[in-house]
């Protein structure tokens, strides 16, 4: 006599097969970009990209940190020069020697 009472068998071999089948397909699925050769290529490029890109940025500003200082120094040799002459042209030497303090102040701030 039987008594399961409308209970199955849990498993069989053909519905573990289908699961394991299943289990596989979605996992293929779910990791298919990453076997795609031509996906790595472009995630590679992209990094080497995003690299390129700050070191230009990097560079960029360091150039212009300089060209800065350089501006800095020929206004104060220009201001230098202006106060070695003894007649001055519509400033005084008290302007010059502040905009000097300035200039080195500005220099010394950016280094």
């Amino acid at each position: 006599m039987n008594t399961s009472y409308g209970l199955k068998k849990k498993g069989t071999y053909e519905t573990s097969q289908i699961a394991l089948n299943n289990l596989v397909a979605s996992r293929n699925k779910m990791y298919k970009k990453y076997d795609n050769t031509h996906y790595l290529k472009i995630l590679k490029e992209e990094q080497e990209f995003r690299e390129t890109k700050s070191k230009s940025i990097n560079y960029r500003r360091k150039m212009l940190e300089r060209q800065k200082i350089a501006n800095y120094k020929n206004e104060l040799d220009r201001v230098v020069g202006l106060i070695s002459q003894s007649v001055l042209k519509g400033v005084t030497h008290e302007q010059l020697d502040k905009r000097k303090k300035e200039l080195n102040a500005m220099i010394e701030n950016i280094n």
